[in-house]
């Protein structure tokens, strides 16, 4: 027997509705299924640092710091700070050597 079969929208809670709304069904059930009774916690960081590089990257090909800060919703000195580590950490990170050079 399959339970999702049976598995109906209408029986979830508030969050998992969201997740079903957004996710799909299929997404929520399987949340149900093996999470059942556990607090699950979904951390903003991935999503953060995706936004992050996108905003260093669209920068690096000349989009404005202004430009940048209304599409993303963040202030501009906010972006500004992003830039900055972005530099900062792509300074740091060391160089692969190039194998073909004497």
């Amino acid at each position: 027997m399959k339970l999702q079969e049976y598995f109906r929208t209408e029986d979830l809670n508030d969050d998992l509705a969201l997740v079903a709304s957004v996710c799909g069904d299929a997404a929520a059930f399987g949340l149900a299924e093996h999470f059942a009774g556990m607090n699950l916690y979904i951390p903003g960081r991935p999503l953060a640092k995706a936004k992050e590089r996108a905003i260093f990257e669209r920068y690096q090909r000349g989009e404005s710091i202004t430009r940048l800060a209304v599409a993303f919703g963040y202030s501009t000195q906010w972006v500004f700070e992003i830039v900055r580590r972005a530099k900062r950490e792509k300074a740091a990170a060391p160089k692969q050597a190039n194998l073909f050079t004497d």
